[in-house]
């Protein structure tokens, strides 16, 4: 009992930034549309992105200091850039199938949604799916990937590489505010995180999000205008994708990871042998966890209520 006296739990302030980010957003998940078209629309998403995302930053350094953002801009390596395209590349295999294939029922291709707010954005012009790409696509990726990529994956450094990648992608998984939703986005956590955590630059899972991003906003929602007709095809041409990314991923992270070796560069920090379960101990312990996902249980029942 004396060992664990004075005992500072290290993984209280990660959750707390995201509750408020994640009732808001969810506050606003319940307004069908969000009123007005075009430049009212993409206006109230950029402002609502920026404010509470900013604010979460803005926490972070005042409470941790900036060191944390000098971990997360290191030398590019070589194989980077290959292993950042493999990694959109499997982003868009595995949220096109799920989305095509598993739950094509819950999802919605006619609306441009964003932390499960749906946005009426017309995208009838180069110009204004311009607009709609850097309001709902370049601004929130930036935001993230500072935020759930830098921030808090440095801050679960303690738990190892596991655990870390694990619960930074948990914890953005809620905000896509559906059900339906966790599995892309949990999958799309873990490979943005696997290209910090190799590259040890955010800019590679920047550029991994952004073509994600574009082509999510674009060539995914036409794959339901076809599916239907041509399911084989998408279905063939997704496994092509898929394994081409796979086997590009691999060999990049095999090629960075050797080269550490060489080089004798400093790994992240490891999770000393016997600390597993106590660090697990430490994370659940946090009481922000439990009500970012309380927040995220509510806003889905509710949801789900109020569909039916």
């Amino acid at each position: 009992m004396q060992e664990n006296k004075g005992h500072r739990n290290p993984f209280l302030l990660a959750p707390a930034l995201i509750l408020p980010i994640l009732v808001p957003f969810g506050a606003m998940s319940f307004i069908p549309a969000l009123p007005g078209k075009g430049m009212v629309a993409n206006i109230v998403a950029l402002v609502s992105v920026l404010l509470l995302f900013g604010c979460a930053i803005a926490a972070s350094f005042y409470l941790r200091g900036a060191g944390w953002m000098a971990v997360c801009f290191g030398g590019a390596k070589k194989g980077s850039f290959l292993l950042s395209l493999s990694a959109a590349g499997m982003m868009m295999v595995q949220s096109a199938g799920i989305r095509s294939f598993l739950t094509e029922n819950f999802y919605d291709y006619r609306i441009y949604s964003l932390y499960g707010v749906a946005f009426e954005s017309k995208t009838d012009s180069i110009g204004s799916f311009v607009l709609t790409f850097v309001v709902l696509a370049v601004v929130p990726v930036l935001m993230e990937e500072v935020l759930f990529r830098g921030f808090l994956l440095h801050e679960y450094r303690y738990g190892g590489a596991f655990l870390s990648i694990l619960v930074s992608s948990l914890l953005y998984a809620v905000m896509g505010m559906s059900l339906a939703d966790i599995p892309v986005y949990f999958l799309n956590g873990v490979l943005l995180s696997a290209v910090v955590f190799l590259t040890g630059n955010l800019f590679f899972s920047v550029l991994s999000h952004l073509l994600y991003a574009l082509f999510a906003l674009s060539l995914e929602k036409y794959l339901f205008f076809i599916a239907t007709e041509t399911r084989l095809l998408i279905f063939l041409v997704l496994v092509a994708l898929g394994l081409a990314s796979a086997i590009g991923f691999c060999g990049s992270a095999e090629k960075i990871l050797r080269a550490r070796g060489e080089n004798e560069e400093r790994m992240p920090v490891r999770l000393k042998k016997g600390k597993f379960f106590v660090i697990l101990r430490d994370i659940l312990a946090a009481p922000m966890l439990w009500a970012d996902a309380v927040c995220f249980a509510v806003i889905c029942v509710l949801h789900i209520f109020l569909d039916a």
